[in-house]
Order: structure tokens, then sequence, then C-alpha cells
């Protein structure tokens, strides 16, 4: 097993590349940049993919190549054939969330975070990907969570304002920040809430990482 490292999913290496947000992203997880993963192919998906020139501006897309070039990719690959071939089996899991999978299932310390719903939604619907859920479980980090987190440490407006840049190219973004740098405490993390419930009574409740609450430590 490797040291303990974050894999990146694309969507939302490209929020915190314009966001600024690595650092205070790993440090969640008592991690550092170095510890930071994405997948090999983000540089050329950013420069020549059309569904990144569609959805993100150009200085978007140049933030995220330049962080890149600072982010380790990933090395390696998965060694369990048998793991891989089911993966790649399932039509909604493309070759780099497989690869970002496998790697989790094979690392037990590592985790993942990632804000694509229909990739989640393979992953817990696929009868065969059932053994991959179990080793998973609790390891994926959804957006919604990456930013209760955030707002926890650092209050509402310098997240707000950090997430400024890439807001209206993501739909959690847009929402939960509504009003931008004047978005309230409360709305945020009732829309965090909201979103996270929703999200796990489609795939599930216990396939996201979900920290544990003060409330939730005193009590036991």
């Amino acid at each position: 097993m490797h040291d303990r490292q974050l894999l990146i999913d694309t969507d939302i290496f490209i929020l915190l590349s314009g966001s600024g947000l690595f650092e205070r992203v790993a440090a969640i997880f008592n991690l550092n940049r170095a510890s930071l993963r994405r997948l090999p192919a983000v540089s050329r998906q950013l420069q020549k993919g059309n569904k990144f020139k569609k959805n993100y501006p150009d200085i978007i897309r140049k933030l995220g190549i330049e962080a890149a070039s600072t982010i380790h990719p990933i090395e390696t690959q998965i060694s369990d054939a048998s793991i891989a071939n089911l993966l790649a089996a399932v039509d909604d899991i493309d070759p780099g969330e497989a690869l970002l999978l496998g790697l989790l299932v094979e690392n037990k310390s590592w985790l993942l975070t990632t804000g694509d719903k229909r990739f989640l939604r393979a992953l817990a619907r696929s009868p065969s990907l059932y053994s991959v859920r179990n080793a998973v479980a609790g390891r994926i980090v959804c957006l919604e969570t990456v930013i209760e987190l955030l707002v926890g440490i650092e209050g509402i407006k310098p997240v707000a304002v950090a997430f400024t840049n890439v807001r209206d190219c993501n739909q959690t973004l847009s929402v939960i920040f509504s009003s931008g740098e004047n978005t309230g405490e409360e709305h945020c993390r009732a829309g965090l809430e909201s979103k996270i419930r929703d999200l796990e009574s489609d795939i599930g409740p216990n396939l996201l990482y979900r920290p544990v609450k003060r409330c939730e430590v005193d009590c036991i």
C-alpha cells in the first residue's frame, strides 16, 4: 500500500484550479499538495476536449492547465485485472473514472473526490460492482461535502469568494452560492445538507465519505 493520497476527478480538479483551493482541501484530510493526484489526461482534455471548451471559459481552462503542471498525475495502473474488467464493462463509468475507482479499491487509505453524479449512480446501481462498492464505501468525497468542510473551517465568505470565478461553471456552486459573496451561511448549509441528502437517497447511505460531527462524537 502506498502513502495516503487524495485522488481528484477532473470535474473537481477544474473547480479547485479556478478557486485556488488545492492546499486547503488537502489540509482537511491532513494531507498536502504533494499527496494530491489527478488523471493524466487532464491537460489534453482542457486543451482539446470539445466538452471542456463548451463548459469552461478560456481563463478557467488555462488555470486548469497551469495547475496540472503542479499536481502529480496518477502514474500507477490497476493491478487486479478482474477489477479493471468489471469497471470497464459499465457504460457510465469512463476509463478515467475506472482507474480512480480501481486504485481506490486497491489502496485502502486513499480517498477520491468527485462531483460527477452520473458516475456515482453507475457505481451504486450496477449489480456487477457490488464488491467494488463495498471496498470503496465511505471514501468518496462529493463536491457538496468538500464545500461543507471548507465552510466549517474557513467560514462562508472566504469560500464563496474563492469559488467566484467558477461558480457559473457548476450547477451545485451556482445554487449553493446563489448570492455570491453575500450568500448567508444558513442558506449555504441548508442547501448542502439538502443536496447531500438527495444524493444519498439516490445512491445509498454508505457510499459517500461523511465527516463525524462534534455532537456525534460527544454522544458516544
